[in-house]
């Protein structure tokens, strides 16, 4: 077990789920048509499209991961989490992510309100503090 402060450990997990949960939640920010000026742009605009619709629908999702972090100094941090998002209507998801290992990070749980027009709304339980 590695010695890591309590602060450098609540950063090192918000730095982990921010780069995460950005990871896992891109999405397009508008739906609307642009402005076609050619047929490289209607293709690239059919692409689009048909990435958007096939993203659309797909309900909810359940996912055993693990995340491999490889510090400056060579050494490997691994982290066993489990994610549970829930498509939500006009995109706005809800998605869960609970830390199974290590046992400095075991309990910690992130849940991300996503919106696709505005700033997404996150929430982080951190059981070394009990509190959110």
């Amino acid at each position: 077990m590695t010695n890591i402060l309590p602060n450098e450990k609540i950063l090192s997990i918000t730095l982990s789920l921010i780069i995460f949960v950005t990871a896992l939640s891109a999405r397009l920010a508008s739906a609307e048509q642009p402005s076609i000026e050619s047929d490289q742009a209607q293709k690239a605009y059919r692409i689009m499209a048909e990435s958007d619709r096939r993203d659309d629908g797909w309900q909810d999702s359940t996912a055993n991961m693990t995340m491999i972090i490889r510090r400056a100094d060579g050494r490997e941090v691994i982290r066993e989490v489990t994610t549970k998002t829930l498509e939500g209507e006009n995109g706005q998801d809800k998605s869960l992510l609970f830390f199974a290992k290590p046992l400095d990070v075991k309990g910690t749980v992130f849940l991300t309100h996503s919106f696709p027009l505005e700033a997404d709304k996150q929430w982080i339980y951190l059981p070394s503090q009990n509190r959110v």
